[in-house]
């Protein structure tokens, strides 16, 4: 399922805020999943600025090949440098973000990984601290080096990896800047900006994250007016237009007010929907119309759009003429007037599928972009998550969509996976909002957090309508076919098949009957597939077990024999040795042929005399 994406000269809608401009000039979005890349490591180095004691804690992560890591602020950025600069080279990094499920052993890190676990992202750490032990006496030997970013954690557990917990203070801000800025900014054009009065009073109580951001402004600004100020342009931007709107909106009547936010909401849309927009902004305020009986006297609506400042109108529809300039409004009355926060979400949700507003598709795309962008912009999750269980009763694809934006999105990554969470552990969750989460599941969020979607759509399994389940397993084979992440799933459900029972079980049997069907081209070791027939053939489930290789026998049938020779040679070394296995494949091509005696005997044959060969019994 595509993303939000809305691209214009003024408003890019899509990842605003966690776009990063690459030293080729291009944009490139960082988003950190659960594979870090070595071109991802590479470019983090290069625009890193070093905090005091940071070749100490190099040298410690050399010799002790663990570190704990806490930081004033980059802390994961910290992290990555300082896992590349054990080697002094890019590699790539296993990134495991924490939550209760998390299973480290069951975290494969191939050759020559980093491995980065994260602990702040876990509401409790308990059950994974008890696993760290094992799971560096099992990596540290095969030379891998592991930085745990700190938090959450125990005094128990802080106690007994004290010693090897260092904080790194926040670098220096100028510092941070010039390293953002020194592949792409003439020289002569940073000094200027670091002398700036602007840049000056930015600085004062920034974040480094702050900077970085002021620095992606300052190149997307030059970017698209190569010509035009950028950097007062990106201070403008980074400010969110505070200046102008402290004079455009704090200063302003209701009626000014409300004809603003509309536009804001609806940038670019026909006017009817703005002026829809309005009229549900005001209901919902209680605004008392100023001169209810004057309607044929009153101000037209596109006339009172046009003195709004920064605006063009052309035919039908009006809209705003800066960069960012629709949600820096949303922002400015979310952090400025907190009084108005629940009419704000309130309206938003509303706005979007009222049958009066008549909003195109791409019209709502862009509100759900601009909603994306005011949480992602305060930090704050929960409208977004609201308005997702309202919209997904109206649309499930756009749902799904901005719920999968935000849970890749840095700022609000854990509360919307938290919430997913939940939602995925209750059987009785609305089929519309299960569809949508397991959506997301296949989408971006599990490409990039393949483990925490997996995590997710198992509990989905328990789900009480057999509808949900069916696509819970249809989003497993969609990630599978992912490059890298066959193995991945499979992995899973092997874990599944060994531990879990009822519905999780079947789905994971299923999966692994479609994943090695004859002629899938599913890019799988010889050892995964290996693996999960033997989970399966040992279960205790043994009707299930027999339903489901004669449905796998009845598609194997389909293909050329020297097709299927290889998975049923696969599935008859799964069984091993082991008599009860080999007897309980025995009985299902048995019950198999039995059922539809004609075309199954070449498929019988072959399988019978494969378990006979394999047999201890038979073999004597």
């Amino acid at each position: 399922m595509p993303s939000i994406e809305v691209d214009g000269r003024h408003n890019t809608i899509a990842g605003r805020d966690i776009i990063t401009i690459s030293a080729g000039h291009g944009l490139v979005r960082q988003v950190f999943g659960d594979q870090i890349l070595p071109t991802t490591l590479t470019w983090q180095r290069e625009r890193f600025a070093e905090p005091l004691d940071f070749h100490v804690a190099v040298e410690s992560l050399r010799v002790n090949k663990f570190l704990a890591l806490t930081a004033d602020g980059g802390a994961r950025t910290a992290a990555l440098c300082l896992l590349h600069d054990v080697h002094n080279e890019a590699r790539t990094v296993e990134h495991v973000e924490v939550e209760q499920d998390t299973e480290l052993r069951l975290r494969r890190v191939s050759e020559d990984a980093l491995v980065l676990i994260d602990f702040r992202t876990a509401e409790d750490t308990r059950p994974v601290e008890a696993q760290i032990g094992g799971f560096l006496s099992e990596q540290v030997p095969r030379g891998h080096v592991v930085v745990l970013l700190s938090g959450n954690e125990s005094e128990e557990f802080l106690h007994r990896y004290g010693h090897l917990r260092r904080k790194l203070p926040s670098p220096w801000l100028e510092e941070v800047l010039q390293a953002h800025l020194r592949h792409d900014l003439p020289g002569d054009q940073l000094c200027t900006l670091l002398a700036d009065s602007d840049w000056l009073d930015l600085a004062d109580g920034a974040r480094p994250a702050d900077v970085a951001h002021f620095a992606e402004l300052v190149l997307r600004a030059r970017r698209d007016a190569p010509l035009g100020d950028s950097i007062r342009e990106a201070f403008e931007a980074f400010h969110k237009y505070a200046k102008t709107l402290s004079k455009e909106f704090d200063g302003a009547k209701a009626r000014e007010r409300s004809a603003l936010l509309a536009l804001a909401l609806v940038n670019n849309g026909r006017h009817e929907s703005i002026y829809r927009a309005e009229r549900i902004l005001l209901d919902l305020t209680n605004h008392l119309e100023d001169e209810p009986s004057q309607v044929l006297a009153s101000e037209g609506f596109v006339r009172r759009l046009g003195k709004i400042a920064h605006t063009a109108t052309f035919l039908d529809r009006t809209k705003f003429t800066r960069r960012d300039y629709d949600t820096s409004v949303l922002n400015h009355v979310w952090r400025g007037f907190p009084q108005l926060r629940d009419h704000l979400s309130d309206w938003i949700v509303a706005v979007a599928f009222d049958d009066q507003a008549r909003l195109d598709p791409q019209t709502r795309q862009e509100i759900a972009a601009r909603l994306l962008a005011l949480c992602t912009d305060t930090s704050d999750a929960k409208p977004l998550l609201t308005a997702v269980r309202r919209w997904v009763q109206h649309n499930i694809a756009l749902a799904a969509g901005l719920l999968d934006e935000a849970a890749v999105d840095e700022r609000t990554t854990v509360e919307v996976r938290r919430r997913m969470y939940w939602w995925a552990k209750d059987p009785e969750l609305p089929v519309p909002l299960a569809r949508a989460i397991v959506e997301v599941c296949a989408a971006q969020f599990g490409k990039v957090h393949t483990q925490l979607a997996l995590t997710r759509l198992g509990h989905l399994t328990g789900h009480a309508r057999a509808e949900v389940v069916r696509r819970v397993e249809d989003a497993l084979l969609v990630l599978a076919t992912e490059q890298g992440k066959a193995d991945v799933v499979l992995g899973r459900m092997v874990e599944w098949l060994r531990t879990s029972t009822g519905g999780q079980w079947a789905a994971a049997a299923i999966v692994v009957r479609e994943m090695t069907l004859p002629g899938r081209r599913f890019h799988l070791r010889g050892a995964s597939g290996f693996a999960a027939w033997g989970a399966i053939l040992r279960s205790s489930n043994h009707m299930g077990v027999v339903e489901g290789l004669k449905d796998w026998f009845s598609a194997a049938s389909g293909v050329d024999r020297e097709v299927r020779a290889v998975p049923f040679s696969l599935l008859v070394e799964a069984a091993g040795n082991d008599v009860n296995a080999l007897n309980l494949l025995g009985m299902a091509v048995d019950l198999w042929k039995r059922d539809q005696p004609e075309g199954r005997e070449e498929v019988h044959a072959e399988l019978r005399r494969l378990i006979d060969a394999q047999h201890p019994v038979v073999r004597r």
